[in-house]
């Protein structure tokens, strides 16, 4: 068995390894990259594999595999970022992806693909576990050190708040967003890694076109109100980076703006994910949002 970083050329084989997961799917090639995005097929098209490889690339991270003579039977994809939250604070790597192929599991493959991380790079690396048996896995070799909700809001609950006096918004950019990570927690909206996802909102049509909620561009807004400070990415699935001190009921009017602009850009439905917190939680059931499945932990597995 071998593990190497992957490259380019070793797309159709990743696409080979995951497809093999998902047998019920006989004919996608006729599909367009919008339905493949659609049913969560996204990785089966060449482009937006391509696409994702090099933002995994962009942020310092990649894909490794290992293989059996010359076939790939493992993958793992990570990004490295910096990120401060109530636990931690400095650079961390992420595990984005793993997966092994069914007629090679249960033999140590998963655990040799995270000793290479391990061994080939100093920083604290945390994944998430989504799946009972993901979960399985890495809380055996590693320790719970975080823990990821998800959060819906309906329109149809949303109950709007008159603007506050002193509230102050002004339009900002993406490219802001990538200067901030040193001075601000990123409280709404945990994707992979912060500097992956931003790579990933700022670059390319595919993103405005597929990924995040599919609106046109990525709105962002810059707020100042009392103890608040923060920039907001306005997309269905929102990103909130505020600056760290900040008082919990100026976060809960502020938290309901942000929801009005979003709903004002024509969605129904806004899905939110935060790292648990007694605070921010408040803020969720404040705003009438729902927790809509249970909780997924975070380790660290070094």
């Amino acid at each position: 068995m071998k593990i190497r970083k992957a490259d380019l050329n070793d797309l159709p084989e990743l696409i080979r390894l995951n497809q093999n997961d998902f047998d019920e799917i006989k004919d996608w090639s006729s599909l367009s990259q919008k339905e493949k995005w659609s049913i969560g097929l996204w990785w089966v098209d060449i482009e937006l594999l391509s696409w994702y490889f090099n933002s995994l690339i962009e942020s310092k991270g990649g894909i490794i595999v290992i293989e059996d003579t010359d076939k790939i039977i493992g993958q793992l994809d990570y990004s490295i970022s910096f990120d401060f939250t109530n636990k931690f604070e400095g650079t961390r790597l992420h595990i984005v992806w793993l997966i092994i192929d069914k007629n090679y599991r249960g033999k140590g493959h998963a655990k040799n693909l995270i000793n290479y991380l391990t061994t080939t790079y100093d920083f604290p690396i945390w994944v998430e576990a989504e799946d009972e048996k993901s979960d399985n896995l890495y809380k055996k070799i590693g320790k719970q050190i975080e823990e990821i909700s998800n959060w819906e809001l309906s329109i149809f609950d949303y109950n709007q708040i008159n603007l506050p006096k002193l509230m102050e918004i002004e339009h900002s950019s993406l490219k802001q967003i990538s200067k901030i990570f040193n001075k601000y927690e990123r409280i709404i909206g945990r994707y992979y890694t912060p500097t992956h996802d931003t790579y990933q909102l700022i670059n390319g049509h595919l993103v405005s076109e597929f990924i995040w909620g599919d609106t046109e561009e990525a709105k962002v807004i810059k707020m100042n109100y009392k103890s608040i400070e923060l920039y907001a990415i306005l997309t269905q699935y929102p990103r909130i980076f505020i600056h760290p001190t900040f008082n919990k009921d100026d976060f809960s009017q502020a938290l309901n703006i942000i929801f009005g602009l979003i709903f004002d850009i024509g969605f129904d439905h806004i899905f939110i994910q935060i790292y648990n917190s007694s605070k921010i939680n408040k803020s969720m059931l404040e705003n009438s949002c729902k927790q809509i499945i249970q909780s997924d932990p975070i380790y660290q597995l070094n």
